[in-house]
């Protein structure tokens, strides 16, 4: 019979609940994580709704603009230079905070699992890859998860690639871009700047 254990861990001094996860994971033949942005607030990424996350952040630089930081991922709303703007700073300013970052105690323990063979897959939310700074595999394509062998399920995607509006190519998203991000800005395609030297050419 499967065990599903819920432990909300107020601190990490919190060692009842630890040796409760400690038990339930020496008796499991296969654990499933499912884990959210907290895991990766101690590697210096903050998260999105609490009072000094990333969605209050940009809404203080764009007063009026955003009601909630749900409107960054709204596509209806992104149609305005401001709101354009404000989503280009928040995709900058996250992605550099991701480049500095380094997994944490909470990746560790889920290598670890996959070391022991007892880990089935992980299904995040969170967008930072840093599972695969630990050596785990991810994946994020819904059309795939049937039939993934990816140890990672990137439920909300990745910010370790760009996709083009135009012409839909997929590029990497490298750290060079942050700058341009951040300057409320969004940088040329690649392929359509390829495009465009040949047309004029």
């Amino acid at each position: 019979m499967e065990e599903i254990v819920k432990l909300s861990l107020k601190s990490e001094n919190d060692c009842f609940l630890i040796r409760e996860v400690n038990r339930h994971v020496a008796k499991a033949k296969n654990c499933v994580i499912i884990t959210r942005a907290g895991i990766s607030c101690s590697a210096g990424i903050p998260d999105f709704i609490s009072s000094d996350g990333l969605y209050n952040m940009i809404k203080s630089q764009y007063p009026g603009v955003f009601r909630s930081g749900k409107d960054l991922f709204d596509v209806q709303l992104l149609r305005t230079h401001d709101t354009i703007k404000g989503f280009n700073l928040f995709m900058g300013i996250l992605k550099e905070l991701i480049v500095n970052a380094k997994p944490t105690a909470t990746h560790s323990f889920i290598k670890k699992l996959t070391d022991m063979k007892k880990l089935k897959r992980v299904y995040t939310q969170n967008i930072d890859n840093l599972e695969e700074l630990v050596g785990l595999d991810i994946d994020w394509q819904f059309e795939r998860v049937k039939n993934c062998k990816a140890q990672v399920v990137q439920l909300h995607g990745m910010l370790s690639k760009l996709r083009c509006n135009a012409c839909t190519n997929i590029c990497p998203f490298t750290p060079q871009y942050c700058d341009i991000f951040k300057k409320g800005k969004a940088p040329n395609c690649p392929k359509c700047e390829e495009r465009k030297n040949t047309r004029a050419k």
